[in-house]
C-alpha cells in the first residue's frame, strides 16, 4: 500500500467521523423529549477531540461507541414513550372525547416503530401529545 492509498484512506476516514459529529450537533427529537444522552454526548466530544490531535482510528472507535449506545437507548426510549401515550389515550377515551385524529396519529407512529424509524416515531408521539393538548 503506498502512502498515498494510506493518506487517502485516512482523509476518508477523518471525514465521515466529520460528518458524524455534525449529525450528533444536530438536536435529536428525543432530547426535546427528555431522553439522556449525555454519555453518547460526551463519546462525541472525545471522538471529536481525537479527531482534533489526529487520531482517527481513536476517534472512529470512540464513535462507534457513541452510535451503538445511541443505538440501544433510542428504541427503548421510543417504546417507552409509545407505551405512556397509550396510556394517555385510554385514559382520554374514558373522559369521552373525540380522539379520531390523536388515534390517527399513534398509529402512524406505531407504523415508524415497527419499521424501526426512530426519529419519524419520535416526531409521531411528539405531535399526538400537541393533538392531546388541544382535545383537553
Amino acid at each position: 500500500m503506498t502512502l498515498v492509498a494510506t493518506s487517502k484512506m485516512v482523509g476518508e476516514r477523518a471525514a465521515q467521523v466529520g460528518r458524524r459529529a455534525r449529525l450528533a450537533s444536530k438536536p435529536p427529537c428525543g432530547r426535546a423529549m427528555g431522553m439522556d444522552i449525555v454519555i453518547s454526548e460526551k463519546l462525541l466530544r472525545q471522538a471529536r477531540e481525537s479527531m482534533d490531535r489526529r487520531d482517527v482510528v481513536g476517534a472512529l472507535r470512540i464513535g462507534k461507541q457513541a452510535q451503538d449506545r445511541l443505538k440501544r437507548d433510542v428504541p427503548a426510549f421510543v417504546h417507552e414513550e409509545m407505551r405512556k401515550a397509550r396510556s394517555q389515550l385510554l385514559d382520554l377515551k374514558l373522559k369521552g372525547n373525540d380522539l379520531a385524529k390523536p388515534i390517527g396519529i399513534l398509529k402512524e407512529a406505531s407504523t415508524f416503530v415497527k419499521q424501526e424509524a426512530w426519529a419519524k416515531a419520535l416526531r409521531q408521539v411528539r405531535e399526538f401529545y400537541r393533538e392531546i393538548e388541544s382535545v383537553g
